[in-house]
């Protein structure tokens, strides 16, 4: 080989761009006459990329309805304006009351597709939906309240819960109906609804507060000023926090612009980019890999194959994947960048994990390597 050739031999791979960084390795070409390996186990450290939590799955900015507590985890919350109502002692001791009140109507606007669209990426449910009611008296006597709690679409009644033997006392009572009839509170009074997590199944246009019943005994009714209007007020409050469902999904695409194979000489055949991703979501997700050309378009000569699916974790214990994706092509391996594309398919024993602004993906330590190197293969002599 002349000393021409040689030399525009070693500017053109001194000229290449990998991942970004310009290869200023110099290599003795004396003996290249017919081939060599270059850049042999040669190794492209990427970085990081951006984290992508949980709300990076969808939109959760701007709608009141979402919530997050203490623990991080998110919530569909929302309360009904205060209604109020009216108790008229009778004008004799011992006669019924008479008590004056309108249906509580509580529209609840557009919520979040996630709640209600197959389509999303996830889609949650409200395994644990509790309802608040709370009743502010200024009846100086216990009187026993009932209503029924209904929900409406297009007119149309989609459930009914009675919400029975209520017993309230001057001041504030507070009541909770969920499922389970219990909870970790010491102010409320817990009330059991079998079925109450079906309330927003599917989603209404509207809550109503209807058929209210107000009882008083002779003796407590005794207790009341003859002829005086006692007034009341109430409000509701419901509150789920947003589970996972048994057939969950999430799919992510992330661009690696970094990553890029730049050459102006044949050899290049093989790469492998390396990578550990953190997963605090309770699902596993296989990876694949595309390579991109300048305009963003896939390079479908180039194929890539991944070593592992990406483990599931959670918040509490975070699991850590080396991920290993190898690259290969026919001809000669050339890119602009790289696609990683995350997928996972709920598990059923998932359902019911609670949605947490905590759970994320983090892709860390990108490396890309050459373990074969270049081989150039040149005639002239």
């Amino acid at each position: 080989m002349n000393n021409t050739v040689k030399s525009i031999v070693l500017a053109t791979l001194v000229a290449w761009t990998v991942c970004g960084c310009k290869v200023d390795e110099r290599y003795d070409l004396n003996n290249l006459d017919t081939e060599a390996t270059l850049f042999k186990g040669a190794t492209f450290p990427i970085g990081n990329l951006k984290p992508f939590v949980l709300n990076d799955f969808f939109n959760l900015d701007g709608n009141a309805f979402i919530t997050v507590d203490a623990a991080g985890d998110y919530h569909l919350h929302f309360r009904t304006d205060p209604f109020e109502f009216s108790v008229t002692a009778p004008p004799v001791s011992g006669s019924d009351l008479s008590f004056t009140f309108e249906p509580v109507q509580y529209k609840l606007g557009t919520l979040p597709p996630m709640l209600n669209d197959p389509a999303q990426h996830v889609t949650a449910q409200l395994s644990e939906l509790e309802v608040a009611l709370s009743v502010d008296s200024s009846v100086p006597a216990t009187f026993s309240f009932g209503a029924v709690l209904s929900t409406v679409r297009n007119k149309e009644t989609l459930h009914q819960f009675s919400l029975d033997g209520l017993s309230i006392a001057s001041g504030k009572t507070e009541f909770v109906f969920n499922g389970s009839g219990s909870g970790d509170r010491n102010d409320v009074i817990y009330k059991q609804i079998s079925d109450i997590s079906t309330l927003l199944s599917p989603i209404p246009d509207m809550l109503e507060i209807k058929d209210m019943t107000v009882h008083m005994d002779p003796d407590q009714s005794a207790l009341l000023v003859a002829g005086s209007e006692y007034g009341l007020s109430g409000q509701a409050v419901v509150d789920s926090p947003l589970s996972f469902t048994a057939d969950s999904r999430m799919d992510l695409e992330i661009p690696i612009d970094d990553a890029k194979m730049e050459l102006d000489v044949v050899g290049l055949k093989k790469a492998v980019l390396n990578m550990e991703v953190t997963n605090t979501i309770p699902l596993s997700f296989s990876a694949e890999v595309s390579a991109l050309s300048a305009d963003g378009s896939t390079i479908s000569s180039v194929s890539a194959k991944t070593d592992r699916a990406i483990a599931a974790g959670t918040a509490a214990a975070p699991v850590t994947t080396p991920l290993a994706v190898t690259l290969t092509t026919d001809g000669d391996l050339r890119f602009q960048g790289l696609r990683l594309k995350l997928s996972a398919a709920s598990d059923p024993q998932v359902a019911g994990t609670h949605l947490n602004k905590a759970q994320g993906l983090e892709c860390r330590n990108l490396v890309l390597s050459l373990p074969d190197g270049v081989q150039v293969k040149l005639d002239i002599k």
